[in-house]
C-alpha cells in the first residue's frame, strides 16, 4: 500500500489505527510512506512496528507533487498489487481485503471503492449541502455490486488499486501540487488503462472515508477546488482528446444546474479554468 504525506503528519496515526482494524484476510504487508516534504520530516524508522505483520518504508520524494510522490511509493512497492489511500481517509476494516479480492478475482487491471465524505458535524446532515459541492469531493453514485466502470461511475485516488507494473503510474502534469488544487490524476489514470484495453472495476464494498473539513467547505476554498478541476479536465483532453468526461463545459449548462449562488459560481470557476487552461495549451502546446 501507498499513502503520500505533504502537509498532513499528524493525520498519519489516525491512518495506521484504520490499517491495524483490518480484517485478517486482508492483513497488509507492506506500507510505503512517500514524504513529499522538501525537506525530510519521518524518520526512515517511522512506527516501524505500528501494524504487526506489515513492512512499513519511509521513501523521501523532496519534489512537491501528489502524483511524484504516489509515483516514488510505487516504484518502492513490490507487492503484486498497489493500494492507494491518502494520510486523512480512513479505510473501513474490510477495506484491503475487499479491493485485494476485486482485483484477484476478477482479473482487472484496477479496481476503485466506494468513498463517502467525513463531514464535519457543523455541516451534516450531508442533506444541507449541495449535491454538486458534495461531488467536489467524493462520487455520489455507487452501484450495488462490483461492476464494470461505466457512466455514472467514477473512481477516486484515495480508495484505488491496482496491478504493480511498470505503467502503473499517474502522470505528473495532474494531481494536487502546493498551493495549486490540480486532481484529475485519478480520472486520467483510468481513462489510460481503458485506452489500452485494460479492464477497470468499481468495488462498492471497499469502503474509505475521506475527511472533508470546514475549511474545504469555505466558498473561496470550493471556487479554487472548482478552477482547479477545470483546469486538469483541459489537460485530460489534451492528453485524451476523444474521451467523454460527464462535466459540461458549456455556460448554458452550468446556468440550468445552477441550484444556489454558491453552485451557479462553482460551475462558472470550473468553465473558467477549462478554458483559461485550453487557450494556454494552445498557445504554448505544454502541459506543466
Amino acid at each position: 500500500m501507498v499513502t503520500a504525506v505533504y502537509g498532513n503528519v499528524h493525520d498519519l496515526d489516525g491512518l495506521l489505527e484504520a490499517l491495524r482494524e483490518q480484517r485478517p484476510s486482508g492483513a497488509l504487508d507492506e506500507l510505503v510512506i512517500v514524504d513529499n516534504h522538501r525537506q525530510r520530516r519521518l524518520p526512515d524508522d517511522f512506527r516501524a512496528d505500528s501494524i504487526p505483520g506489515c513492512a512499513i518504508r519511509v521513501v523521501h520524494e523532496p519534489h512537491v507533487g501528489l502524483s511524484r510522490a504516489r509515483n516514488a511509493g510505487i516504484r518502492a512497492a513490490s507487492g503484486a498489487y498497489v493500494l492507494v489511500t491518502d494520510p486523512d481517509s480512513r479505510p473501513l476494516p474490510n477495506w484491503v481485503h475487499e479491493l485485494s479480492a476485486a482485483l484477484r478475482e476478477s482479473g482487472a487491471f484496477c479496481a476503485g471503492g466506494r468513498t463517502v465524505a467525513d463531514l464535519p458535524a457543523a455541516d451534516s446532515p450531508r442533506a444541507e449541502l449541495p449535491a454538486a459541492v458534495l461531488e467536489q469531493f467524493v462520487p455520489l453514485a455507487w452501484p450495488e455490486h462490483r461492476t464494470r466502470l461505466r457512466a455514472p461511475y467514477w473512481l477516486i485516488g484515495c480508495n484505488l488499486g491496482f496491478r504493480n507494473e511498470p505503467e502503473s503510474l499517474f502522470d505528473e502534469t495532474l494531481g494536487v501540487r502546493g498551493e495549486r488544487h490540480l486532481s484529475c490524476e485519478d480520472l486520467e489514470f483510468v481513462i489510460r488503462a481503458l485506452c489500452a484495453g485494460e479492464e477497470v472495476i468499481v468495488a462498492p464494498k471497499a469502503v474509505v472515508r475521506r475527511a472533508v473539513r470546514s475549511a474545504d467547505l469555505r466558498t473561496r476554498s470550493v471556487l479554487l477546488r472548482a478552477f482547479w478541476h477545470g483546469v486538469s479536465v483541459a489537460r485530460v483532453r489534451r492528453l485524451h482528446g476523444g474521451t467523454h468526461i460527464y462535466d459540461s463545459y458549456r455556460i448554458r449548462d452550468a446556468l440550468r444546474a445552477a441550484a444556489n449562488r454558491v453552485v451557479l459560481l462553482m460551475n462558472l470557476a470550473r468553465i473558467a479554468g477549462f478554458r483559461i487552461e485550453r487557450l494556454r495549451l494552445h498557445v504554448c502546446r505544454r502541459l506543466m
